[in-house]
């Protein structure tokens, strides 16, 4: 299989923000924070790329797979910024119409093995090289100069084995390390969001299955361990916990010749995580177990469909992204993961 790709986009943004935030008037140990900032940003990007791939099939049950794509991306912006000369001028700096280019060519590519060890069941390993091509900020970068941002590469590694057993049963499990290279990371500092590139690895394993007793009830399943690290300074990365999983179980029910109910009740959950690269005054985020429920009553052929849902059903409060507030000294603003949610839906097909 081959194929070529042509693409052209362009991007605009102006905003324009008025701000009246008096700390120094209320008494706060801050000062006022008032004004205006103008912005302006256009992109124009060209991309065009070239892939081939194919499979090879050494024996019925041992076979490789390899592809390559060639991508050569140009991409111009141009950025301005009109600000007040008071305190707004020392975060947001006024700068001129600035325009910048960048153009890069790369290779990318992907090999890999699969060897059937029997009906359902199959063990393999791959290896694949991407590209994200880099560009420029538009979320108040400091000045113009300060706007660009690197191409991240990435190497992935992944090993393993995918075993059906029939009757809906299955279990599959893959062992994975990612080593990416100066990772595309944009991170909101109380003030404005801040872009940079940093060497990221992450190394782990992912275990979906799946367990049907009988027709009418099945349990799914799906658990990830994945050790995120900056690779230069070895500290966690923001926003990464170490165990993310969930568990449902499903039971369907048809009633008459003409109607089916379904039930579902499940479990999500994750380890702790840090919001804020240390050291920062904002707290780890708790690792929770949030309950979510539903019920549906459908026609046979899927025409309409009836429910009643509920997310995190026991209302944990527990931080999602967080960040010093700015110029009040010690205080954190946080913003919570999605609270309880009930809600009844009716989805039509025709």
């Amino acid at each position: 299989m081959a194929g070529v790709l042509y693409l052209h986009s362009t991007f605009h943004l102006n905003t324009f923000d008025d701000l009246n935030f008096p700390y120094a008037t209320l008494g706060l140990p801050a000062p006022n924070f008032v004004g205006f900032v103008d912005q302006f940003y256009r992109q124009n990007v060209d991309t065009a790329s070239a892939f081939l791939q194919g499979t090879y099939s050494i024996t019925d049950s041992f076979k490789i797979t390899g592809g390559v794509r060639y991508s050569y991306e140009d991409k111009e912006a141009t950025l301005q910024r009109n600000a007040p000369m008071n305190v707004l001028a020392s975060i947001f700096p006024p700068f001129p119409e600035t325009t910048l280019d960048v153009s890069k060519g790369f290779f990318d590519g992907s090999i890999g093995v699969e060897y059937a060890v029997g009906e359902g069941k199959l063990l393999y390993a791959s290896f694949s090289r991407g590209t994200k091509p880099g560009g420029f900020g538009n979320a108040a970068p400091t000045d113009a100069a300060s706007a660009e941002y690197l191409s991240e590469e990435t190497l992935n590694t992944e090993v393993g084995a995918k075993l059906g057993f029939g009757g809906g049963n299955y279990l599959n499990l893959a062992f994975f390390n990612v080593q990416s290279n100066n990772f595309q990371f944009s991170e909101f500092n109380g003030v404005n969001f801040v872009f940079r590139n940093t060497d990221l690895a992450s190394r782990g394993v992912e275990v979906t299955g799946a367990v049907e007793p009988f027709e009418q009830l099945r349990f799914v399943s799906s658990v990830t361990y994945a050790d995120v690290f900056d690779r230069q300074t070895k500290a966690d990365q923001i926003q990464a916990p170490k165990w993310v999983g969930n568990i449902r179980s499903i039971f369907t029910q048809p009633i008459g010749d003409d109607f089916e109910l379904s039930a579902e009740v499940g479990a999500r959950f994750r380890s702790e995580m840090l919001l804020k690269n240390e050291p920062s005054p904002v707290p780890l985020s708790d690792g929770y177990v949030m309950l979510d429920a539903r019920i549906a009553i459908a026609d046979i052929g899927d025409r309409w469909e009836l429910s009643a849902f509920g997310r995190n059903l026991t209302d944990k409060r527990i931080g999602a992204f967080g960040f010093p507030t700015p110029f009040v000294s010690g205080s954190v603003t946080l913003a919570a993961e999605q609270t309880r949610t009930i809600g009844v839906q009716l989805s039509v097909t025709y």
